[in-house]
């Protein structure tokens, strides 16, 4: 969008606002809905081509794994175990999780 486009765009919002200030026999706290649905309309419209769908649902389970992760990681990084106990170690203890959440 150009600058030009941009400084109507504003000029035409600041219109709205002031002219449905000006034209408005009421009182402010009747004219603020309508400010504040016009403001919610362009903050939606400005913010529309900017979102993103929304990311899948974690599997139920999924923060026990990520504990047993964090912990089977330490006790590696400790020398504790190595790397290929730590990996079995994991897949066994996550398949026993995801196996009693599906249930």
């Amino acid at each position: 969008m150009s600058r030009v486009e941009k400084f109507k765009k504003k000029s035409l919002f600041k219109y709205i606002f002031k002219g449905a200030k000006e034209n408005n026999n009421e009182s402010k706290e009747e004219v603020l809905p309508s400010e504040k649905k016009l403001n919610y309309r362009y903050s939606i419209i400005k913010a529309a081509p900017l979102t993103t769908p929304l990311d899948a649902p974690e599997p139920s389970g999924h923060a026990e794994i990520v504990n047993v992760f964090t912990d089977i990681t330490k006790l590696v990084l400790y020398d504790r175990t190595t790397a290929e106990e730590a990996a079995a170690s994991f897949r066994t203890k996550a398949s026993e999780i995801l196996a009693r959440s599906s249930q």
